[in-house]
């Protein structure tokens, strides 16, 4: 994947960051280098600077710069003209990968605060820090603990809560846990309630606060009023498509609109063999969508299914089919049997493809979290003590004691084994 950049004289520079490798879980692949191919020539106060490395105050075009993605660097417009750049990856097949949970909760609360930072500005810092802290941990370990980090206290037609972008936390008092994961879905994914994002529809606080210490966010939630009514209605799922009503054998079909007697004197749709069974495929097609979703939308009316979803073994698993558009039965302009199958209402059916909510009771609390992107991953590495070798004199050689092979755990088998391949054949020593 190419993506253009592109700047202009006068823009912002990119601060120092690390790149975001590309992973595949499934096929072995990630990223490990990055390429940069400069359209454009120009000068200026470092193009390209490597934070501790070299600067590049001049870049010719069609020039290429590859870099391992470990690299911290940051870029600057050029001063005399545009600076237009592909970027891409280098990709690699690598097995030895290893899962660290830190790395996914921080790349999580990096994309949560970059999006909450369309609200609050002053969250843009702390989102670009965590994606620095997720991008350099793939390479180089688990993160660094901080001391601080934001934390937002949000309403939502009255009901409070408070989120880090990971970590979620409700009153047990005024949520089940269903009802509790249910609201942290819509946050996370920010689902569009009547053509408005969730995320716009909440009253949000930034608070500050220890990232280990968080005592103090039960006293706080008790302190907040309750909802005054329910976020979620339950909703009659099969009232929203009845059975059909059974034929009248004989009855004609209408010809033509542009007839005068279009309609049979018989007419009644509902009854019509052939639009009942137009009517019968549009019927299970709904529900399979409307009976599959957790969460749907009728205008501003949430409603909610706990039936789909499961809590067992401190997860909550959603039970949902892929993410379909709104519901609604198909309508034409000419008389045929579908044309007498109309939309009754439309229902937004949220599908949330998304991996288990992590639960717990802790107190007053209920407390989820959600590794929404999975990218969890590092690469697999090992610190190795590596003895330098060298020729002992006659006076410090001690009987039985190959100082060199006991501090690289070897015997002489395993030595020879592992270098064999790698010698010129006249320096390969010979057992006696």
């Amino acid at each position: 994947m190419f993506r253009c950049n592109r700047f202009e004289p006068g823009d912002a520079p990119f601060a120092g960051h690390v790149d975001s490798p590309y992973f595949d879980r499934a096929r072995h692949h990630v990223s490990k280098y990055t390429l940069l191919l400069y359209l454009t020539p120009g000068r200026g106060e470092a193009p390209l600077r490597f934070v501790d490395g070299p600067t590049l105050a001049e870049i010719g075009a069609m020039t290429a710069v590859v870099f391992t993605q470990g690299l911290a660097h940051e870029g600057r417009p050029y001063a005399d003209g545009r600076k237009v750049f592909l970027r891409t990856e280098l990709v690699f097949e690598e097995r030895e990968l290893e899962d660290e949970a830190a790395i996914g909760e921080v790349f999580a609360k990096a994309c949560y605060l970059d999006g909450e930072s369309v609200f609050a500005a002053e969250l843009a810092a702390s989102a670009s820090a965590a994606y620095e802290r997720a991008a350099a941990a793939h390479w180089r370990g688990p993160p660094e603990p901080v001391a601080a980090e934001p934390y937002l206290h949000k309403q939502f037609r009255g009901a409070h809560f408070v989120t880090n972008g990971f970590d979620y936390w409700f009153a047990r008092a005024a949520f089940s846990p269903v009802e509790a994961a249910a609201l942290a879905l819509l946050d996370l994914l920010n689902a569009s309630i009547d053509g408005a994002p969730f995320r716009g529809l909440c009253r949000s606080q930034v608070l500050v606060r220890s990232a280990s210490e968080r005592g103090w966010i039960a006293g706080f939630l008790r302190e907040q009023a309750l909802a005054p009514e329910p976020v979620f209605a339950r909703l009659n799922k099969p009232a929203l498509c009845p059975e059909p009503e059974a034929p009248l054998p004989g009855m004609g079909f209408p010809s033509s609109p542009d007839f005068e007697a279009a309609f049979p004197a018989d007419w009644d749709a509902p009854r019509h063999e052939d639009v009942i069974a137009v009517y019968a495929r549009a019927r299970l097609w709904a529900s399979r969508r409307i009976f599959a979703a957790p969460i749907t939308m009728l205008g501003k009316e949430l409603f909610l299914d706990p039936a789909r979803f499961v809590v067992e073994g401190g997860r909550i698993h959603v039970l949902s089919r892929e993410r379909p558009g709104p519901v609604h039965f198909a309508g034409a302009v000419f008389f045929q049997p579908e044309d007498f199958v109309g939309v009754d209402v439309t229902i937004d059916a949220l599908q949330p493809l998304v991996p288990p909510m992590v639960f717990r009771e802790e107190g007053e609390l209920l407390h989820l979290s959600c590794d929404l992107f999975r990218n969890s991953w590092m690469v697999s590495h090992r610190r190795e003590a590596v003895p330098v070798p060298r020729i002992r004199s006659e006076g410090d050689v001690a009987p039985d004691h190959p100082e060199w092979l006991l501090a690289a755990s070897l015997d002489r088998d395993g030595l020879i084994a592992e270098t064999a391949d790698e010698l010129p054949r006249g320096k390969r020593s010979r057992r006696r």
